[in-house]
């Protein structure tokens, strides 16, 4: 079957170049074309892989929704968990201020009876103490009194 070559190209390269390059074009070409069947076929699937994309893009949106959904909802039950417990930690705070004001009193009633008998004993203490020390220098006086003369004492030391 000859090949149809435009009127053009056979002036411009002649019968002879056109009988010799057109067969050889052919066996080019056949080697790198599709045939039209084959070709309509990988455009079929071509579609079926595009509609199968854009589900997966469309499910892919989806998830994505729903996980932003989900974020947020822990986010806000974070939120209110951290609120309840910061309530919960005040309210604790405000029950161990006010146990501890009203039990203050007490402890310093205490405190200041403890240190009253504190003072108490010491004086008694320092008074007996006192009256021993008084006792022995009384003692003491009168002894060196009776046993050696003050102008004796004076020049023994």
């Amino acid at each position: 079957m000859p090949v149809r070559v435009p009127d053009r190209v056979r002036e411009v390269w002649g019968d002879e170049l056109v009988v010799e390059l057109a067969p050889w074009f052919q066996e080019m070409i056949g080697e790198y074309a599709v045939p039209r069947d084959e070709y309509r076929e990988v455009l079929s699937r071509l579609d079926r892989l595009e509609k199968d994309v854009s589900l997966i893009k469309e499910e892919l949106a989806g998830l994505r929704t729903e996980m932003g959904k989900l974020r947020d909802q822990l986010r806000a039950e974070y939120a209110d968990g951290l609120a309840q417990l910061r309530a919960e930690f005040a309210d604790g705070q405000a029950q161990l201020r006010a146990g501890f004001a009203d039990g203050q009193p007490q402890v310093r009633a205490e405190y200041a009876d403890g240190q009253a008998q504190i003072r108490a004993e010491f004086r008694r203490t320092w008074a007996s103490s006192d009256e021993r020390c008084r006792a022995v220098s009384t003692t003491c006086t009168l002894g060196s009194t009776r046993w050696e003369p003050a102008s004796r004492a004076a020049s023994t030391k």
